[in-house]
């Protein structure tokens, strides 16, 4: 019952700071500070961090070979704690806004 007790209490206090935080944003964006961006539509999965050399192929339009290429010449930097290379999201994109 004691550790209920101290999860509901640490659960308050984070809905507490979500609150107080999304006022600040609202004002931010109020004063044009951070521009608002659309919220895409929720599909109930949240976007991947990782992906494999395979997803990473049909992501961009080319072969498996190709992106092992492409790691090889630096393109993509991939995580090297996992068996299977694991590229980041944010590698893909970078390589769009620099390839397109």
């Amino acid at each position: 019952m004691k550790t209920f007790a101290s999860m509901l209490c640490v659960v308050e206090s984070l809905a507490e700071k979500v609150d107080r935080m999304s006022g600040q944003l609202e004002t931010l964006c109020a004063q044009g500070a951070v521009p608002r961006q659309p919220m895409p539509p929720a599909t109930g999965k949240r976007e991947k961090e990782f992906y494999t050399v395979k997803e990473v192929s049909e992501i961009i339009g080319t072969s498996d070979k190709t992106v092992r290429r492409l790691q090889k010449r630096g393109f993509f930097k991939s995580s090297k704690a996992l068996r299977t290379k694991q590229i980041p999201r944010s590698e893909i994109e970078r390589y769009k806004e620099e390839t397109i």
